[in-house]
């Protein structure tokens, strides 16, 4: 890891923007709709190299893929990990339940429009239903290839690959029962 003595040092943690032709594809990709999956691949890749191209600009000193090639966390735990299954027509609020309970108004809107009715495809929460186990290997594999091409065109003190904790996602039924 880095460090300096002389400032503080800069990163960032969440999704960038995405381009509009790359949240197309995603679109297309995730409703199961023809797409081609090399183009898909290599404009994740362009988005990748943009963002972090970006990041840099903004004096970001260390960089991430600003999650170009993902939907969010939710659709990661689908994509990535076992035990986790979908709850259509719920939303985890658990996890910061007081403080829904003090904004609900705002918590209503977040719900309806920015957390599902903003994104380009429904996405339902995950809710944790077995034992997890990592399976992204081939997914992960491809997303340090992406980041770690970007970082060869950009220069950048150094670089990061964000990821969520499992107990950022959802519900919890399994261990919950235990």
């Amino acid at each position: 890891m880095k460090r300096s003595v002389n400032r503080i040092l800069t990163t960032h943690v969440g999704s960038l923007p995405r381009p509009t032709d790359l949240l197309d594809q995603m679109k297309s990709k995730m409703e199961d709709r023809d797409h081609d999956e090399v183009a898909y691949g290599r404009r994740v890749a362009t988005a990748v190299r943009d963002s972090l191209r970006q990041q840099v600009a903004c004096g970001i000193d260390v960089g991430n893929d600003g999650e170009q090639g993902k939907l969010g966390f939710q659709t990661y735990v689908a994509e990535r990990l076992e035990g986790y299954e979908p709850r259509p027509g719920t939303t985890d609020s658990s996890q910061f339940a007081a403080e829904v309970a003090d904004f609900p108004e705002y918590y209503q809107t977040y719900f309806g429009e920015a957390m599902h009715g903003g994104a380009i495809t429904h996405i339902d929460p995950m809710v944790c239903t077995g034992p997890i186990r990592y399976r992204g290997a081939e997914t992960i594999a491809r997303d340090l290839a992406n980041l770690q091409a970007a970082a060869a065109q950009v220069e950048t003190e150094e670089i990061f690959m964000p990821a969520v904790a499992p107990s950022g996602v959802g519900g919890n039924e399994f261990y919950d029962s235990e």
